[in-house]
């Protein structure tokens, strides 16, 4: 049992990332240098579909798929820094999909002491 809220907080983590509850695996593609990236699979809770307010994007319409994503803020369970704009991630568009669908992480919705949750763009196929 957790002693304080942070510890809380990781736990929860737990439960949330488990594929066997909520999650999904993904690779996680970390910028390291110039058109270079380093994968890793991680699990992460995916949210397909996601609306984006226009006033946000500027007013402008964006035809782009658009996916949410919270993953472990930790260095063996998930990633312990983001680069958002440089960051990749691929995962299924639909869990249907045979394919991975690359998409790039715009921005860092908000984090936790144990969990990120980051907007994704993209959806290319790989």
């Amino acid at each position: 049992m957790a002693d304080t809220l942070q510890e809380q907080l990781a736990e929860d983590g737990a439960v949330f990332l488990n594929t066997s509850e909520f999650a999904e695996a993904i690779t996680y593609r970390q910028y390291t240098a110039p058109a270079t990236f380093t994968n890793k699979t991680i699990n992460a809770q995916v949210f397909r579909g996601v609306q984006v307010d226009a006033v946000r994007l500027g007013g402008q319409a964006l035809d782009a798929k658009i996916v949410e994503i919270q993953i472990a803020k930790d260095t063996t369970l998930g990633i312990a820094t983001v680069k958002p704009g440089l960051d990749r991630v691929r995962l299924k568009n639909k869990l249907s999909d045979s394919g991975d669908y690359e998409f790039q992480v715009v921005q860092l919705l908000e984090h936790d002491p144990g969990i990120w949750r980051l907007e994704c763009h993209g959806g290319v196929a790989v």
